[in-house]
């Protein structure tokens, strides 16, 4: 009976020790030579050299995130179940005045592999995966990263859009991804805090041809004008606004049916109002509303001479709801001038 409850000890105390070696390896990064292949997918190419420069505008400021492709590597690490996978390390900078903001910007790696282009990134002493995008998107595809859950959309010859939404932080927005060229948009926004964050592609680089040229061939400069994306049509960068995804600004009460009785075309001097968020895009500022409907409230929908589409609740006693929103739902707003 020792005998037996010995070799029992001995081999669950062995046991401990092979996982914790095994989970306790730390990943290890060593340097492949670079090359100038073209890899990822349509709507996220990546090669070596290959940048991009988004605004990003939140509550409190605005500044530059910039993104580029410095190297190439070989990955094994026990904890993500990563062997020999090939990651590509980015450079990212944060700016602000053309001066670098030191404790912002840093360095990942973008991993491909199980079908998603993914963001590998240290966080204390381990890496962490987070999937950005299906090399080959679908309409319904879905996957969660830290409580959020993503969503494809929408999807055209030019453009995808993944929706997010977080209901733990109260938090929903999109990713909107362009052919040839990468993340084109990122919006953010959370109705308890009113907090929004735009991230735009100002600049960045394309690689055209197959993946056999070379990136210096191919290699161009492109610059994209708020809201439309570039597309590479042929031997020059052609400019064309994203299918379904385009913001006329015209009638947005026409761009749905369903939803037409959302919108209000003038400001009645006569009324009060009090506003709870402004969005570029209409169909975000339609789900807002949706929610809205849902807590028991009635709102409208305007669109504003700065082109933002502003959701309204119309009120007699503005500060009287004001704090009912804050207090019942955690909601901020205020009154429209």
């Amino acid at each position: 009976m020792k005998k037996i409850f010995l070799f029992l000890f001995l081999f669950l105390f062995l046991s401990l020790i092979f996982n914790f070696c095994l989970f306790s390896q730390d990943a290890v990064i060593t340097d492949l030579s670079s090359d100038s292949k073209l890899y990822g997918g349509k709507y996220f190419p990546i090669f070596i050299g290959s940048e991009w420069n988004w605004e990003v505008k939140g509550k409190e400021r605005t500044m530059n995130m910039e993104w580029k492709i410095i190297s190439k590597h070989n990955i094994n690490d026990p904890q993500n179940n990563l062997k020999d996978t090939t990651g590509f390390k980015v450079k990212v900078l944060f700016k602000q005045n053309d001066k670098t903001i030191d404790e912002l910007s840093s360095e990942l790696f973008i991993i491909i592999t199980d079908g998603f282009i993914i963001n590998y990134e240290k966080s204390d002493k381990t890496y962490k995966l987070e999937k950005i995008i299906p090399i080959e998107p679908k309409i319904g595809m879905s996957w969660d990263f830290g409580g959020t859950k993503y969503k494809i959309t929408e999807i055209n010859d030019n453009s995808v859009k993944v929706e997010s939404s977080n209901e733990a932080l109260d938090k929903f927005g999109y990713q909107l991804f362009i052919k040839n060229t990468g993340p084109f948009e990122i919006y953010e926004f959370s109705p308890k805090s009113n907090d929004e964050t735009f991230i735009t592609l100002l600049k960045s680089t394309s690689f055209k041809g197959t993946s056999n040229e070379t990136a210096a061939a191919v290699k161009e400069e492109t610059t994209a004008p708020i809201p439309v994306a570039p597309v590479v049509t042929s031997e020059k960068t052609d400019i064309e606004t994203p299918k379904k995804m385009e913001n006329t600004n015209t009638d947005p009460a026409k761009k749905n049916d369903d939803n037409k009785d959302f919108y209000i075309k003038t400001l009645s001097s006569s009324k009060k109002y009090l506003q709870l968020g402004a969005f570029n895009m209409n169909y975000y500022a339609e789900d807002f509303v949706k929610k809205l409907t849902g807590l028991g409230y009635t709102s409208k929908i305007y669109l504003d001479s700065d082109g933002f589409f502003k959701v309204l609740l119309e009120t007699d006693n503005p500060d009287a709801l004001k704090k009912e929103l804050k207090e019942k739902n955690g909601l901020n707003s205020f009154i429209k001038k």
